[in-house]
């Protein structure tokens, strides 16, 4: 499924990723610094009453080079049941969901540096944040909370 992306000034993607609930999914990808596959928050953001989520994707110190990303939201209930339990190291939760593709909330987000997205999933689900481009970083915050805490999208 196709996700409408909207650009974001890189001052009010500093603004708008200083917001910071008590839980909330984010997660950077730095192929550079190890990581082998994908890496997923393993905190999990709540979409609250609406379902509405907001999606923030950019370079890890939102300065440029900007460039192509791509991230995802996911159902982190999901990941943790076909983990036996347990949230998924990025390499089982790699095959869990090339297994379960039903797991991506919303489909995959792409667009250039820095972008935003909302997102609807079901209300008061709990999803998880996948970044799929190394040197990007993605988070996800309930609209309510987006809202609460002075949000300028």
């Amino acid at each position: 499924m196709p996700c409408n992306t909207q650009p974001l000034a890189p001052d009010k993607m500093n603004q708008d990723y200083n917001i910071n609930p008590s839980r909330h999914a984010e997660k950077a990808y730095q192929p550079n610094q190890g990581d082998k596959f994908p890496t997923l928050s393993t905190v999990p953001t709540t979409a609250g009453k609406s379902g509405e989520v907001v999606l923030l994707v950019t370079t890890l110190y939102n300065k440029a080079p900007f460039g192509q990303a791509q991230a995802q939201l996911v159902d982190y209930d999901s990941l943790v049941r076909y983990g036996g339990g347990t949230f998924p190291s990025p390499e089982v939760a790699q095959k869990i969901i090339a297994q379960h593709p039903d797991m991506v909330v919303a489909g995959t987000c792409a667009g250039t540096t820095p972008f935003y997205a909302l997102l609807q999933c079901e209300p008061n689900s709990r999803v998880t944040v996948r970044v799929l481009t190394g040197g990007m970083k993605a988070k996800a915050i309930s609209r309510e909370d987006f809202n609460a805490m002075g949000g300028v999208l």
